[in-house]
């Protein structure tokens, strides 16, 4: 038994199967994997973040993220919301203690209004159930 191919009309091409000792032929199989299933299969190997579902991956292979390598230097944190998000890292980068601004002003930025009109142009979310969002940067 063999895989017929036709090479030109008066060539007959035969690939021969492989068999086991006793003449059975071995199936042999390929599963074929999604992108996304492959940045899942890395990530959570590499236990930096729990078990996401599928559209998550596919989420972050439609804005470019498709290894371990670009989701470690991408990734920002989980937040609650694109405020939190926006008041964490104006913090982080020292804007507020460095700046000495009151905390009675401080107060009074609207936190959704930095992460909306300012650092979505930057960053995008996902949102991960009741948990809030993951963060990632665009400039990965």
């Amino acid at each position: 038994m063999g895989r017929v191919q036709r090479v030109a009309e008066d060539q007959i091409l035969f690939f021969l199967l492989p068999c086991n000792e006793q003449g059975h032929l071995l199936i042999m199989s390929t599963t074929m994997t999604s992108p996304a299933q492959q940045l899942e299969q890395e990530i959570e190997e590499s236990g930096r973040m729990d078990s996401r579902p599928i559209e998550f991956y596919q989420e972050l292979i439609d804005y470019g993220i498709e290894s371990l390598e670009q989701f470690e230097d991408s990734y920002q944190g989980q937040y609650q919301t694109g405020a939190d998000f926006a008041e964490q890292t104006c913090e982080d980068c020292g804007y507020l203690s460095e700046s000495n601004l009151p905390i009675w002003i401080q107060n009074h930025i609207d936190w959704e209004t930095v992460w909306t009109n300012e650092l979505r142009f930057d960053f995008f979310a996902i949102k991960v159930g009741v948990q809030g969002y993951e963060f990632f940067s665009t400039n990965f």
